[in-house]
Order: C-alpha cells, then sequence, then structure tokens
C-alpha cells in the first residue's frame, strides 16, 4: 500500500500545473500596476554616517533587494525590487552600525527617484 501513494502525489502537481497556463494573460494585464510597484518601492534614508561608503551602506539593504541607490551626503534614496522587500527594509529604521554616531533613519520616500 505506500506505492500507491507516491502515485497520487504525482498526479497533485499536474493537477497545479494547469493553473498557471491559465494566468499568463492576467499576469501580463498586471504587469504595468507590477511596475507601478516597483516604481514606489523607494526608501528615504537620513542620518547616514560620513564614515559610512556607498557600498557599506547597499550591503546594508543587500538582503531586502537593493537595485539602486542614490546618495546625498547623509540622505539616500534607495529602490528594492519589492513591496514586501520594502517592508523588510523599514525595520532598519533606528539601526545603529558599530561606528555609527546616529540612528538611521529609514521611511517610504515621498518622491521617486531621479536620474
Amino acid at each position: 500500500s505506500p506505492q500507491p501513494q507516491p502515485q497520487q502525489q504525482q498526479q497533485q502537481p499536474r493537477q497545479v500545473e494547469t493553473l498557471p497556463s491559465q494566468q499568463p494573460s492576467q499576469s501580463s494585464q498586471q504587469s504595468p500596476s507590477s511596475m507601478k510597484q516597483q516604481q514606489q518601492c523607494t526608501l528615504f534614508i537620513a542620518n547616514i554616517d560620513p564614515q559610512l561608503t556607498d557600498s557599506g551602506l547597499k550591503s546594508l539593504f543587500v538582503q531586502f533587494g537593493c537595485q539602486k541607490l542614490k546618495r546625498s551626503g547623509s540622505k539616500a534614496w534607495l529602490s528594492v525590487d519589492s513591496p514586501k522587500n520594502m517592508q523588510g527594509a523599514l525595520c532598519m529604521n533606528n539601526y545603529k552600525g558599530p561606528n555609527q554616531g546616529m540612528a538611521l533613519k529609514v521611511a517610504p520616500a515621498k518622491s521617486e527617484m531621479r536620474g
């Protein structure tokens, strides 16, 4: 009796595979809205220590799908690849590195990155 169970498990994925094939037309219709979501996944970061390099700053957010960084002194705008990662990156608010004088301030950007 243990042998029929694996056969049943193999049949189930085949049934599941038919569902995604019906969805590509929907997902292609959703691509403009998903592009808007990507554009809105921008964080504003303040209180960046002058000793922290751009690559060092980026490395703090690499786990959140960091895509683009634009820095101006102690402030930066950082884009991430998904709304979920943006929520995760917001957890870095009040992060204080070992050699940082002030804790980082991380918030959703009020305006998008330019350039």
